[in-house]
């Protein structure tokens, strides 16, 4: 039997030993890396910070963590955001006639992937950057980390891909601005 000082001990067993059945402690990430899993390789935000949010314990369920539902919302929102700026941009000068130029709406979510629970007390980042545009939709990729209350460590929650269309008066879909 090989024990290492540095592993951990639980009623005398030691993690990793040959023939116990338990594996040695590792961290998420090492173990994602480790399966080939692509959620782990990215090592922070990716994009833009556009909404930032406590979240509360009203945006509790009774009993349990925040619900999935405010967390979509909350991505929904962030991603509106930022396909809403990317389709007022007329330009190199965006002046005020180009912020009339309409609202986008939400076609497809075609990847949601909510990947831990966030807890009342966590702020709650929305990170965003546009992933392709097309004549009338853009896709808009949306990356959450939530700020553990009193420890400060940031992880990452849930991801998203959202297709926004951009709308006329009349709502309907309308070609957005060349990117400047």
């Amino acid at each position: 039997m090989v024990k290492h000082p540095d592993m951990p001990t639980s009623a005398g067993v030691r993690f990793g030993e040959p023939g116990s059945g338990i594996a040695p402690p590792q961290t998420a990430a090492r173990a994602y890396r480790r399966r080939g899993d692509m959620r782990a390789k990215a090592v922070g935000p990716v994009g833009e910070l556009s909404l930032r949010v406590i979240a509360s314990e009203a945006d509790r369920e009774p009993g349990q963590d925040v619900s999935p539902g405010w967390l979509t919302s909350l991505m929904e929102a962030a991603a509106g955001l930022t396909a809403s700026a990317r389709a007022q941009r007329t330009g190199p000068a965006h002046g005020p006639s180009a912020r009339a130029r309409g609202p986008v709406a939400t076609a497809a979510v075609p990847r949601l992937d909510l990947l831990r629970p966030v807890q009342a007390g966590d702020v709650v980042c929305a990170y965003t950057r546009i992933r392709k545009t097309g004549s009338t939709a853009i896709t808009v990729s949306v990356e959450v980390y939530a700020l553990r209350r009193y420890l400060q460590d940031r992880v990452r929650v849930a991801a998203a891909d959202y297709i926004e269309v951009a709308l006329d008066e009349a709502g309907l879909p309308r070609a957005f601005p060349a990117a400047a």
